[in-house]
């Protein structure tokens, strides 16, 4: 992205609006992009370094993890750029994905934390989210993956654990 100024650290691709999501992570910004032209049409702080991004293309929200104290994962409307919501997670994210089919969305929170954690939160509508859990995931767990067509949202942990774990509404699985 030839406008952006900063280290980036996620861009999505808003299919049905036709625009590019940036995450800048030292600015702690995001920017909305007009995919045709590459020009910025929307920007706005987070209050923290911007992080790991997710988007729910048919409510219009995108959600960004800040990775500074305090940790927050954050409801932004990526159409006009106003906080929809705050909701509290805390450790270093790695991983934010949207669910869908459950209304849910998991924030992965195990950078530099020893037990690592999933954070999930319940859609009561595209304004209205609600904490519903923190998994604990194991040493270190960060790298994540949600797969809906498996209904499991995968966990890996580091050097010093061989196990790949699998949540399945909210229980554990070794995989």
């Amino acid at each position: 992205m030839p406008n952006v100024k900063g280290r980036i650290d996620q861009i999505l691709l808003d299919n049905t609006a036709r625009r590019i999501l940036v995450a800048v992570w030292e600015l702690g910004r995001n920017d909305v992009f007009e995919a045709k032209d590459r020009q910025v049409i929307l920007s706005w702080t987070t209050g923290g370094q911007s992080g790991d991004m997710a988007l729910d293309q048919a409510h219009h929200r995108l959600f960004v993890a800040t990775r500074t104290v305090p940790q927050m994962m954050l409801v932004y409307d990526p159409e006009s750029g106003p906080e929809i919501a705050r909701l509290p997670a805390e450790g270093r994210m790695n991983g934010v994905y949207c669910d869908g089919w459950h209304k849910r969305i998991y924030v992965t929170c195990g950078r530099e934390l020893p037990p690592g954690f999933v954070f999930v939160y319940q859609q009561k509508d595209p304004d209205h989210y609600e904490p519903i859990g923190a998994i604990q995931v194991g040493a270190h767990g960060k790298t994540s993956l949600l797969v809906p067509e498996l209904n499991r949202y995968y966990v890996a942990g580091s050097e010093h654990q061989d196990v790949i774990r699998g949540i399945q509404g909210g229980k554990f699985e070794e995989a």
